[in-house]
């Protein structure tokens, strides 16, 4: 019938985030702010509405993203060639990773790139072992990335009835106990209109509690 001329690529952008959502607050409202190569926050203010900020892609935004932190170590890397900018360690640790990279010929970067030798989020692991590390250059990065990555939940709590909105983090950059996901923590926790929660379930299970109900609509 006419109510199904939606576009396919439409319903699965919508489902995943849903299915997110319904996963992170088993039913709640709140926002899931996803980080992975790109970074995208998503909320359901009235249960059903949804509501998104970021998720443009690294051409436009994607600040503070897996992308994002490895153009921006990369750039880091050409300015201190150009000596525009401070020197970073993280040039002879992106020269020892892949050897078609040759800093005597710093051109090398631009050609190695342009042959898909390595992507902006591919380069993300090493900025951050050289921010760990100490390198100030690369410390700022992340810094910036966890300020960047804050403002996206931010921009989605006047959507919301509630004094504080929870939200989850997902994505493999902040699941787990890095540099990144210690800064954006602390930033969130300074924040009094945002409350940070653990993911309740995985969004699988978000999946699951969604069939169930569709199939009983069906039924």
């Amino acid at each position: 019938g006419r109510g199904h001329d939606f576009h396919f690529s439409d319903l699965i952008v919508t489902s995943d985030a849903e299915i997110a959502l319904r996963g992170a607050f088993d039913g709640g409202n709140g926002i899931i702010t996803i980080i992975g190569t790109g970074s995208i926050a998503l909320g359901n203010p009235n249960g059903d509405d949804l509501v998104r900020c970021g998720g443009w892609g690294i051409e436009l935004d994607d600040e503070g993203s897996g992308a994002w932190i490895g153009r921006e170590g990369l750039t880091a890397v050409v300015r201190a060639i150009d000596g525009r900018g401070k020197k970073t360690a993280l040039t002879n640790v992106i020269a020892d990773a892949y050897p078609s990279i040759n800093i005597e010929q710093p051109r090398t970067i631009v050609k190695a790139y342009g042959e898909g030798a390595f992507q902006y989020h591919s380069l993300s692991p090493f900025v951050m072992q050289c921010a760990v590390e100490g390198d100030p250059i690369c410390l700022d990065i992340i810094d910036r990335s966890a300020a960047h990555l804050l403002e996206l939940p931010l921009a989605l709590v006047p959507n919301f009835k509630e004094k504080q909105v929870e939200v989850a983090l997902m994505g493999g950059i902040v699941e787990n106990d890095t540099l990144l996901a210690d800064k954006l923590k602390e930033k969130i926790n300074k924040h009094k209109s945002l409350k940070l929660i653990d993911a309740k379930s995985t969004a699988l299970i978000g999946a699951l509690a969604m069939g169930s109900e569709l199939i009983a609509e069906m039924n």
